[in-house]
């Protein structure tokens, strides 16, 4: 018959659909224009292995994308197809399977693949295409050839016409669990438009979980609306390293390119978000930063994220609130400051000073006045402690204060173990403000008032001011307060672990808590400011975790349900103004916008480090000691309605 041959083109690999005077090409969109006829194909080709080295035998497959006698459009292996390598003598043919061997030469270097299948009396039965490849001298232990090797090149450009959806793997050198970056590298996944960049630092040692075979997937993007946060819409998803997450043993650098102004987080192993709060000034890890630290940049067009766990990543942006900024926080908790400034409580001094107002001179003069009479000497434990804590505060030396050493009061202090749990906790808080330096021989060391705070936990995982008493919310936290910043130690890792399980667990539908006072069960502002505080204290949001958002309903969203229009908060709904729920309102609120904008934490005194994470070990920032309110209505029963306060 007649051959009826014309002019077509091709765009991406396939048959355009349209005209080539209707074509509107984008940018790195690949045209090829061909004469043929209806079972000519376009083909794609790729070698086995992918890297050849000088010397090796490759597999080359050649497919051919076309259309069959009713215009279906098919992929089928294709024969009889010529194979050669530019500037050497070697070529083949390949065989109905598609397939061709060629043995690449002796001399490493870049040359072309070419693929043909021209007809002397006919038009082309295949389109001529092209293929560069680079021949290596040698490979190194680990690589297979069919991967993306880190210890073979310092930057991977992985080029994608679309968003990178396809699993990419660099191989890893080394065993299943372990394996080690031999020099700095960075390897760059784009989409048409954007560099998503992953640096790893020389020395980095990456670790996975025993069924980690050393595949390293290369960052790419996710579908945003597959993950769900409270009170949060997702700008983007991203996953890197491992299904299973990987921990390195320095922070990576990790771009998540147009996501400025956004927060950012990850999924843990054990499938919990986590917020990086940690704001960094500078495009720059502190130096010495390792295992378990992360912080994020913002360069006013990207996140920049510095990380030591690489697994599921989420971009997003708050949903409207009035807690996402100090000026809204404050103004929403205090339309009128003089209530509290005009209290006569120590903690009103504290928590005014932690937010950024001026406590009451008066009350401070007659406060300190009060001390250099008594010398330090406190009838109970838990007052020596929150003495320490408002002066330190306020910008007082405890260890000198009228010439008397406060600290070495309290760590000497007879009978501190007396007062149950309270004792303990408000100890170490107040010791740990300010890193007070306790000699080896003191009645009571840091450890032995953290081993002392941990036989009070049963064996649910909550805490209670007498070993005897059930668990309850306030005491549970305050616990959690006091033991952060010591969080590297397995045994307190793990028991602060369980606590914060034992309060998602006892959390009210309406996000918040009820604690047992006397012989009645209450539910209190105080008490969902407490667990708030607690939560900042070891890097948990309250506002976005899913384990602490019951029914759409945060922890958040419940202590601002007691906030009153004319300022300040109530003890229990409908009871009006109450400064003791409003001092602990005020440290829960400015705790929590402290870790929004990573400032200095709020019972952090010192520049030491922040504590670590319960869940995954990294940094968090948010040290302890953040609620001194709470302890007292166990402690001191008689108090004025049995309030948590000392």
């Amino acid at each position: 018959g007649t051959l009826t041959a014309y002019w077509g083109f091709y765009i991406n690999g396939q048959s355009a659909p349209l005209g080539i005077s209707n074509l509107k090409p984008s940018a790195g969109d690949q045209i090829v224009i061909a004469y043929g006829g209806s079972d000519t194909g376009y083909p794609t080709v790729t070698l086995s292995p992918q890297r050849p080295v000088a010397g090796e035998t490759v597999t080359v497959t050649v497919d051919s994308t076309g259309y069959d006698s009713s215009w279906n459009l098919v992929t089928a292996p294709f024969a009889g197809a010529n194979v050669t390598l530019s500037g050497t003598s070697v070529s083949a043919v390949t065989g109905s399977n598609g397939k061709a061997t060629l043995k690449m030469p002796a001399t490493a270097g870049n040359y072309t693949v070419k693929v043909n299948k021209d007809v002397t009396s006919g038009y082309p039965t295949l389109v001529r295409t092209e293929a560069p490849v680079t021949i290596y001298p040698s490979r190194p232990a680990g690589d297979d050839g069919s991967g993306y090797s880190l210890d073979t090149q310092n930057t991977l450009d992985i080029l994608a016409t679309g968003d990178v959806s396809a699993r990419l793997t660099a191989t890893v050198s080394g065993s299943a669990a372990s394996a080690a970056i031999s020099a700095a590298k960075t390897i760059v996944v784009r989409n048409s438009t954007t560099d998503f960049a992953l640096d790893l630092a020389t020395g980095t040692v990456i670790s996975g979980a025993s069924s980690w075979n050393g595949s390293f997937l290369l960052p790419q993007l996710q579908d945003k609306n597959a993950v769900t946060l409270a009170n949060a819409t997702v700008a983007m998803a991203m996953h890197v390293g491992a299904d299973s997450g990987l921990s390195l043993s320095k922070p990576a650098r990790l771009i998540l390119p147009g996501m400025h102004g956004k927060s950012v987080g990850y999924y843990d192993a054990d499938g919990n978000f986590r917020r990086i709060t940690n704001k960094l000034t500078s495009d720059a890890a502190p130096s010495g930063a390792g295992a378990g630290f992360e912080g994020v940049y913002d360069n006013g067009a990207d996140l920049i994220v510095y990380t030591a766990e690489l697994g599921r990543f989420a971009a997003y942006a708050d949903l409207s609130s009035a807690l996402t900024t100090d000026a809204a926080i404050k103004s929403a908790v205090f339309a009128d400051v003089k209530k509290l400034s005009s209290d006569t409580s120590k903690w009103a001094a504290f928590a005014l000073a932690r937010a950024g107002y001026t406590p009451s001179k008066v009350y401070l003069n007659n406060f300190i006045a009060a001390l250099k009479q008594n010398k330090g000497d406190f009838d109970v434990s838990t007052d020596l402690s929150s003495a320490i804590i408002v002066l330190a505060a306020n910008g007082y030396d405890p260890s000198d204060f009228c010439g008397v050493d406060l600290y070495q009061k309290l760590y000497n202090y007879s009978g501190l173990d007396k007062q149950g749990l309270g004792g303990p906790v408000y100890a170490l808080l107040a010791l740990d403000a300010k890193a007070a330096a306790i000699p080896s021989g003191a009645v009571w060391t840091t450890q032995k008032l953290m081993n002392d705070i941990l036989t009070y936990q049963h064996s649910d995982g909550s805490f209670s001011i007498s070993k005897t008493l059930a668990g309850d919310p306030d005491m549970t936290s305050m616990a959690i307060l006091s033991l952060a910043p010591h969080i590297a130690q397995t045994n307190v890792k793990t028991a602060v672990k369980k606590a914060v399980g034992w309060l998602s667990a006892h959390q009210r539908n309406d996000g918040g808590f009820v604690s047992v006072i006397g012989n009645s069960s209450v539910s209190t502002s105080e008490s969902v400011s407490t667990v708030i505080m607690a939560l900042c204290s070891v890097g948990i949001d309250p506002k976005t975790d899913t384990r602490f958002v019951k029914h759409k309903v945060s922890l958040l969203d419940n202590l601002m349900s007691y906030k009153l229009a004319g300022g300040g908060f109530e003890h229990i709904a409908g009871g009006g103004f109450d400064p003791i729920a409003s001092e602990q309102a005020l440290m829960a609120l400015t705790a929590y916008t402290r870790m929004e904008n990573g400032s200095a934490t709020l019972y952090n005194l010192t520049d030491k480090s922040p504590a670590s994470n319960p869940d995954t070990g990294s940094s968090s920032p948010i040290l302890p000691a953040v609620i001194f309110l709470f302890a007292s209505a166990a402690l001191l029963p008689t108090l004025k309605r049995a309030r948590r306060r000392v």
